[in-house]
This record gives C-alpha cells, structure tokens and sequence, in this order.
C-alpha cells in the first residue's frame, strides 16, 4: 500500500501523536462542566425514572429510547445504562455528567488517531487529531448530554476497526479467536448505543479494503459474525421501536416521494459541506426555513450533486496515494448515511451531532497539507495556516459550548440566531407559555405555522392558547389545518373536537369523537375528547359511567373499571329503550363488556333496545 510520506516533525513520538489530541479535545470542553440539561437532556437524563439506578436500567434494556408515547423509533439501552452508572455515582450531578461526556470524547480522539497512524506518520495524525478534538460541528455531541450516544458509537467503531486489524494478522486460531470476540464486543457496543452502529460491517469493509494486507476470502468468520450481530440486532429494533419509526419522520419530508424527498436533501448537502470545512455558522435545528423543502429540479442542487460527487471521485482516485483521506471520507458518507435523509426519511433535516464521524474528513485534509509541501518556506506558510484554523474552531468549540448550557439558552440563541427556522419560533413560544406571556406565546406559535403550514403538530400549541384568549375561529381553523395533515391522530382528533364543541359545532363534534375512538380505542386522549362531548350535549347517566370505566381501564385500574361499567350497565337497566342517538354508545359500551367476565351478568341492552340500530357510527 502506498502511503504519503512526510519528512518532517521527527521528534513527535505515536504516544505524543495520541495523548496531546486527546489532553486538548478534554480542555477545550471544560467549560460544559457548567452546563446543565438542555433540550433532550431533560426528559432522557433527567426526568426519566429509568436512568435513576441500574437495576431500572436494565429491567428496561428491551424498552425504547423514548417511551411509546412520544413516537420515536430509537433503541439505545447501552446510553440509557451508561446514565444510570453516572446517576448511581453522582445523583444526577450535571457536573459529573458532562465530565463522563469530555472523556468519551478524548478517548474518540485518541482511537481516531491509532486508526489513522496506519497510513500517516505521527505528526500528520496529530495535527488530524487536534482539528478532529477541536472542530466546532463536535459541540452538540460533546456538550450536550443525550449526545453521549453519539460518543459511544465512535468508540465502538474505531475499536471494532483496531480489533479486527488484530484478528487479521493475528498468526493462530488462538488470538484469532480472542479479537474476533473483542471486534464483535465492540460492534454490540456500538448498535446497543444507537441505532448509527448498524453501518459497522460498512466501516469494517472499508478499513480492510484499504488497509490492503489480506485477501477479503480469508475473513469469512469476521464479516458471517458481524453480519450475524447486525441482523439479530435488527430483528430485536424492529420488535421494540420499529412501529414508532414512521411517527419520527422529520415534518419537512412528510409525505413527499424519494424523488421529492431527494430534490430537498440533495442542496441540503452545501450546508454539511459548509459545516465541516467552515463551522462557524451552527443551529440547534435545522428545519425550513434553515434548510427550505424543494419538491422540484434546481441549480443548486445540480451544483450540491457535482460537488458530492466530485469528493467522492477524488477519495477514490487518491485512495492508493492518501489512503487516510479516502478512509475518512467515506467513514463520514457510510456514518451519516442513516439520517442523510438519501435513503430513507428520518426523524431530523440535518444535526451537527450526527456529523460527528464526519468530520475526521477536513481533520485528515490539513493533517496531510504541510507535509505534502516540499519547500521550507511553504511548509511553514501551511503551518502557519493549519495553526489559523486549529485556533479558530477551538475558540468557537469554546464559545459554542455555553450555548448547551439549559432549554432556555439553546431556545433564545437559537431564536435570535435563525429566526426564520419554524422550529426555533415554536420553541420560543413553548418558552413564553412556561413563563406566562400566553399572547407572546401564541403570536410565535402562529408565525411558526405561517413559515412552514405542513407541520401538523404545531397547532397542540396554538389551539389551545387561541382558545384561552378567545379567538376561537381562528383557533379553530387552525386545528383543522392540523388534522387534515394528520387525520388518524388522536391527539389532534381531541383537539379539533374541543374546538368544534367550543364553537357550538356539538353534532360534528360527537362525530369526530366518535370516529377518533373507533380508530384508537385504547388512547385517553380519544376517551377524553368523547367524555367532553357527553358534558356537552348533556349525555344519558349510563353513557358517562361506561366511558369513565374506559378511562380507568386504560390507566390499568382494572378494579375501578369494573365497578363503573357494572354501575352504568345497572342503570341501563332502568331504561326502557335507548334514544337512537346514543345507539353507538350502547355498541361502544359492549365491546368493553366482553372484556369483564364478572359484569356479564349484568342487563348490557341489545339491539332490540335500539330497534336493531347498534352499530359502529349510529
């Protein structure tokens, strides 16, 4: 294999070339000791139970990211255990937290430069080293704490990668054996951290394929092993939150085709150019109009598509040459690749956390420029350009990490930094509502829905806020916009229910109700907006009891179901025959029923009592 040598920096050892990175990558954060929990932090790292103690940890491994209700599809139990060490060690101090997150990521450091010094010579990996430790796009990752899976997916890759260099050279089936177990112990690391550690057996390929020693055929048991991981691992995520994966699909992309889809990421692919080579413009959120949806052919992204893939053709034909360069750049295509939204819709348009990896790209770039200068003169004009550089991201890594300090930080500078991003408007208007200033908050919360409208989820804000303060049209057609962009959920359903019952619209609400129950029947939320309708219009006694014994069924108090619906089915028994319009009630009440054995007794009506009239939307 061909190498790019370098004749200079002789007195930097590969212990200096891996230790100093690494010191300074724990220096330039330290100032994310004084952060606390900001955003995702809270309901992941502090508000959940779940990370509280280990034993709780591990009696969730097999339960979503996030729980069910909040819709997202992720499987991290390995993060989720990582928090709940730091809980049991330090109570949930922010602190020591952060600290954890600084040493994960010298450590990231460190292993990217072992990886890299089997293609370039200590000095080079060095300098690759200090701009990866210090490239502002790291501060999301690093200074934030739910970023942390983020740091576990590093580790695992570049040590999966320095094990099974290991397991290829190693001369007997002996130590074989033992890396290939270290190479698999690292690639589960990976996958149980985040969903990312699936583009493993990629990562893998692409260092043997470049570092070039041995025939691919003579690693079978790697890659059969790996492959074998992944797919278990993937049975197991489909089997946990892979139900919930279509509920995270970022608004921006809803519903366009892959050929929509495409026209809006492909341009989006300046602004990770952008970012790694020049970070010195960041967003906590990147959504329209940071990044606006293009549903048609245009220049710039003729102009995204030639430069992607003119990097693309230059780390090929230089792969024999700088194989360091081509590793790199390809180690970023293959780890963003999951959310790059190319291949399929994701939750997120585009997170600086997730060009983590990426970024050992421009690292390896300007670790390579001074040596390739021949001259004494030009090298020390490279050196002097490379050393610009270096101090520019780390004064910005330094003044970017205070911004992850809490919620509020990260939602005002984000605001006043893009306010043109929706996303950053309707936080700002959850943030104004906490404090009180409900038209404040409700102003944004409409500004957000005039910059992107096909956003269904932000009138759960508006609506309610619209109705407190009384516009009630306005409010109302804003719950309308929402639900004909997501008509099957049920928490829209309520709302709209709600506003159509404040407007006096009570027969289209009882139908909405009525429809959101038989599509949800095991959601409150559905229960909720169906038991405000029966307040409304005044409902029989026997109506209300058996849609409270359903609310108290689905929180589990099974006990207090049964008592409530037997009390309801006894006062249907009073009655001589059910008016035709609470038909569907009496239809709803009995597919309850069927599931108490010990209320069967009880007189349920039938369908005489509704001239043969008990059936679903009556």
């Amino acid at each position: 294999m061909t190498t790019v040598r370098l004749g200079w920096g002789h007195d930097i050892t590969r212990a200096r070339a891996v230790w100093m990175p690494a010191l300074l990558a724990l220096v330039v954060y330290v100032p994310a000791l004084d952060n606390g929990f900001a955003l995702d932090d809270r309901p992941i790292a502090q508000d959940n139970v779940t990370v509280r103690t280990v034993g709780r940890a591990l009696g969730a491994f097999f339960d979503p990211y996030w729980p069910p209700r909040d819709g997202a599809g992720q499987y991290r139990p390995l993060t989720i255990l990582s928090l709940a060490v730091d809980w049991t060690i330090a109570g949930g101090n922010p602190v020591w937290i952060h600290g954890v997150n600084l040493v994960l990521h010298g450590l990231v450091v460190a292993l990217l430069v072992l990886v890299l010094m089997r293609w370039l010579p200590p000095p080079a990996a060095l300098i690759a080293g200090i701009v990866f430790a210090v490239h502002p796009v790291h501060v999301e990752a690093v200074a934030s704490v739910v970023g942390r899976s983020e740091l576990l997916v590093a580790i695992a890759l570049f040590g999966a990668i320095l094990a099974a260099r290991r397991y290829r050279r190693a001369p007997t089936p002996g130590p074989k054996g033992w890396w290939l177990g270290a190479t698999l112990a690292c690639v589960g690391l990976g996958l149980f951290s985040k969903e990312h550690g699936v583009v493993a057996i990629a990562v893998l390929a692409l260092d043997h394929w470049l570092d070039g020693e041995r025939p691919p055929g003579k690693q079978a048991a790697l890659y059969l092993s790996v492959t074998a991981m992944t797919l278990g691992w993937l049975y197991l995520f489909r089997g946990i939150a892979g139900s919930y994966v279509h509920l995270a699909e970022a608004p921006t992309i809803r519903g366009l085709s892959f050929g929509e889809r495409l026209m809006t990421m492909i341009p989006a692919q300046l602004h990770v150019i952008r970012l790694l080579v020049w970070p010195m413009d960041l967003a906590a959120d990147y959504d329209p109009l940071v990044i606006p949806r293009i549903v048609h052919v245009t220049w710039t992204a003729g102009v995204a598509a030639a430069t992607v893939g003119g990097i693309v053709l230059l780390s090929l034909i230089g792969a024999r040459r700088a194989p360091a360069v081509t590793f790199a750049v390809w180690l970023g295509i293959i780890a963003y690749s999951p959310t790059s939204n190319i291949l399929f819709p994701s939750g997120i348009m585009l997170s600086e956390r997730n060009l983590y990896l990426a970024a050992a790209a421009p690292a390896v770039v300007l670790g390579l420029l001074p040596g390739l200068v021949v001259r004494r003169g030009e090298r020390r004009l490279a050196m002097g350009v490379v050393a610009i550089l270096v101090a520019a991201f780390g004064v910005r890594t330094w003044t970017r990490v205070p911004f992850w300090k809490d919620t509020a930080t990260v939602v005002i500078g984000d605001f006043i930094a893009h306010s043109e991003n929706y996303r950053a408007r309707s936080r700002m208007a959850t943030l104004y509502e906490r404090v009180g200033n409900v038209p404040a908050a409700f102003a944004e919360g409409m500004v957000a829905a005039a910059i992107f409208p096909d956003d269904a989820f932000l009138s759960v804000t508006t609506v309610p806020l619209g109705l407190k303060m009384g516009y009630v049209e306005l409010a109302a057609a804003e719950a309308e916009r929402s639900l004909r962009l997501a008509p099957e959920d049920d928490g829209l359903q309520r709302m709209v229910t709600l506003a159509r019952l404040t407007l006096g619209r009570l027969e289209d609400a009882r139908r909405l109700a009525r429809v959101s129950l038989e599509e949800h029947p095991t959601s409150e939320a559905a229960v909720g907006a169906y038991r405000a309708v029966l307040d409304s219009l005044d409902g029989p006694a026997w109506a209300e009891s058996t849609m409270e014994a359903r609310s108290a069924w689905i929180a589990g108090r099974l006990g207090t179901a049964a008592d409530t619906l037997r009390a309801g089915l006894d006062a249907l028994t009073r009655v001589e025959s059910v008016d035709p319009e609470w038909c569907w009630d009496l239809w709803f009440a009995r597919s309850l029923v069927a599931r108490f054995k010990d209320v069967r007794g009880a007189k349920r009506g039938d369908a005489s009592m509704c001239d043969g009239r008990v059936t679903p939307r009556q």
